[in-house]
């Protein structure tokens, strides 16, 4: 119980954009007021974009943790990497097509809506010579791959409706279940060859899983040079060095799979792949992958050697992918991003 209390009046005064109160006492000490305004909530804040990139060569890694939102927090990132090509996520790779200067812009946006945008030069460079083959597939092709910016046509195998190129990315088309896809660059012909690219499906997988290969060298009705990508349901990742036979188009397998992500690999995540075909007579073959937005491994995850002696030759280099018979869910959908291909 209050020992000592107050009475007195409340004076209130309105106004259109507030109303203010104040008690005045009769006797007593007691004394309060008060205010409310119309406007209700602070206005919001934009948040900072902000971002740092490192760049091996063509290839870029950029993160943007040092955004911030002064009174929330940031829902989405959006990249545009200065030739065409976007991307989202706090991080993002890029492989660029060739040396130079690239004005690279990143907007944020927060859980109000409000917007932050930067834009800063990155400028990259080959170590000398241009890449055999590179793509950032900024451009729309509703059949097929198109031109590369570097490395000529894209060839594909079966229905040209199965693949397209749109916002960015490359992308193949699985309306049923146990069909394979082949894009391949024929223009390219090495011997000693190191190709990269990044792929994401757009559900997880189902069924026996998908696997996607990376072809280091394809010699023209003989095979072909492959890393070998398995994406389970559980969301494992496997990684196997594989030889494909023309002939019927059966994978022998040269080195057995690892795993390189135990689990949670999904929908909308990207795994960028690595695979370098080496020398002749015995070749060497060995491949790595990560999950986009962690570093690269040190170590080749995957080394063998072959000497199939009609695989002893040039080759091209390209993608490819087959979905299980068992996959279910269908249509499945598989991008293609940042493919580069280079001489070593």
């Amino acid at each position: 119980m209050n020992a000592t209390p107050s009475w007195g009046n409340l004076l209130v005064t309105v106004t259109p954009d507030a109303l203010d109160a104040e008690f005045r006492p009769a006797n007593g000490t007691f004394t309060d007021a008060f205010r409310i305004d119309a406007s209700g909530a602070p206005p919001n804040t934009p948040p900072t974009a902000a971002f740092a990139e490192a760049c091996t060569a063509l290839a870029c890694s950029f993160d943007a943790a040092a955004s911030t939102d002064p009174d929330g927090t940031i829902t989405s990132y959006a990249w545009a990497f200065g030739d065409g090509a976007t991307g989202t996520g706090a991080t993002a790779t890029h492989t660029y097509g060739a040396s130079g200067t690239y004005q690279v812009s990143l907007t944020v946006t927060d859980d109000d809506g409000g917007q932050g945008t930067v834009q800063r030069a990155v400028t990259v460079t080959g170590g000398g010579a241009a890449p055999l083959a590179a793509d950032a597939f900024g451009r729309t092709v509703a059949n097929g791959f198109g031109t590369a910016d570097a490395g000529g046509a894209w060839t594909t195998a079966g229905t040209a409706s199965r693949y397209s190129v749109s916002g960015g990315q490359a992308r193949l088309h699985y309306p049923t279940a146990g069909i394979t896809l082949n894009a391949n660059l024929q223009s390219v012909s090495s011997t000693a060859t190191d190709v990269q690219a990044t792929l994401s499906p757009d559900r997880a997988s189902s069924g026996s899983g998908m696997y996607l290969h990376l072809s280091g060298r394809r010699v023209p009705a003989v095979g072909a040079y492959q890393a070998k990508v398995r994406l389970l349901p559980s969301g494992q990742v496997d990684l196997s060095l594989v030889r494909v036979n023309s002939s019927n188009a059966a994978d022998v397998t040269i080195q057995g799979s690892t795993t390189v992500i135990p689990s949670g690999f999904g929908a909308g995540d990207r795994l960028r792949v690595r695979v370098q075909v080496l020398g002749t007579g015995p070749t060497t073959i060995r491949a790595k992958a990560w999950e986009v937005g962690q570093p690269e491994p040190a170590a080749w995850q995957r080394s063998a050697t072959d000497a199939t002696p009609a695989l002893q030759a040039p080759g091209h280099v390209g993608v490819a992918g087959y979905l299980s018979g068992s996959a279910t869910g269908l249509p499945y959908v598989v991008a293609v991003d940042d493919f580069v291909a280079t001489a070593q």
